[in-house]
């Protein structure tokens, strides 16, 4: 799994992606990142790959770290859960208007009642 998503014009950016910069820009190896962590190098490298959400914990212990408020690695956790949501909820379309477009109207307008309109469908 990647610490971004790309999809159409949009990247989510998992808070792992902007971790692994802290990571790499701190000069210690993820092992020591993660002790002064205090969490495990596996927790950490997981949440680098975007792989597991950011904890409330993670997050209070990544602001005591490096200075930053809890609150803007929870803005960023969700904003990644959104945007992963949003881009899983268009394929969904995506896939029902493909199955859609097998379906012929005429058997709804005949055993459904659907009123005798021309098809339209949104491409």
């Amino acid at each position: 799994m990647s610490n971004y998503i790309e999809y159409n014009d949009k990247i989510a950016f998992h808070p792992g992606y902007y971790i692994k910069e802290i990571v790499d820009e701190s000069g210690l190896t993820q092992k020591d990142f993660a002790k002064r962590l205090d969490t495990t190098p596996k927790n950490l490298s997981l949440l680098i790959r975007g792989e597991q959400s950011l904890s409330i914990d993670i997050a209070m212990k990544l602001s005591r770290m490096i200075g930053t408020s809890v609150n803007y690695w929870l803005k960023l956790q969700n904003a990644y859960d959104a945007l992963t949501a949003e881009f899983r909820s268009e394929e969904e379309l995506l896939e029902e208007r493909k199955i859609f477009e097998n379906f012929d109207y005429k058997f709804f307008r005949e055993n459904y009642g659907l009123p005798d309109l021309p098809r339209k469908m949104n491409k």
